[in-house]
């Protein structure tokens, strides 16, 4: 699947992630068909943060977040990632 601006969404590894592994950076903003990509590049995954819950309000069932990681980008920023954004290279 290629977004509007020609980046291909990328597809995810099937690899667990660890703390110091070598990732590639996607992040899918808003709800937009297609999908509008922001191609951060490569980071390395300093901690993994546990799976997050909500309770639902009707049935009162949690709900899963998913888990995320704090990167450290090539460009030397440090940002928290949903693992959805993440592409395990190494």
């Amino acid at each position: 699947m290629r977004h509007s601006h020609g980046l291909a969404l990328p597809e995810r590894s099937r690899r667990v992630m660890k703390i110091g592994n070598l990732v590639h950076v996607v992040q899918e903003l808003g709800c937009h068909t297609p999908p509008t990509l922001n191609d951060l590049g490569l980071g390395v995954i300093l901690k993994i943060e546990e799976e997050r819950f909500l309770r639902g309000a009707i049935r009162g069932d949690d709900i899963s977040l998913g888990r995320s990681a704090v990167v450290k980008l090539a460009s030397g920023e440090t940002k928290t990632f949903h693992e959805k954004s993440l592409e395990v290279l190494s």
